[in-house]
């Protein structure tokens, strides 16, 4: 059974969350740029991304991405098992 308050468990889920702001971010950009502005961007269209890419885009600016990175920085030296 996983300790869900043990620091090792906080510091993978600041990792994942870390890790796809950024990807995902860069993916959805990335299907923009393959789609263009006339089919990716634009709100009518069935593809919608201009919303995933606000989205993925605010996730690392709502809860900082650096903010979590100095958390694990912190929870690195609680965690027994980096010791």
């Amino acid at each position: 059974m996983a300790d869900y308050s043990s620091p090792s468990f906080q510091i993978t889920i600041n990792n994942l969350k870390i890790m796809a702001s950024e990807w995902l971010y860069e993916v959805v950009d990335e299907l923009v740029q393959l789609c263009g502005l006339r089919y990716g961007y634009v709100r009518n269209e069935a593809t919608r991304l201009e919303r995933t890419l606000r989205d993925l885009r605010s996730a690392s600016l709502m809860f900082s991405n650096d903010r979590l990175s100095k958390a694990n920085g912190k929870l690195v030296f609680v965690d027994g098992k980096y010791r």
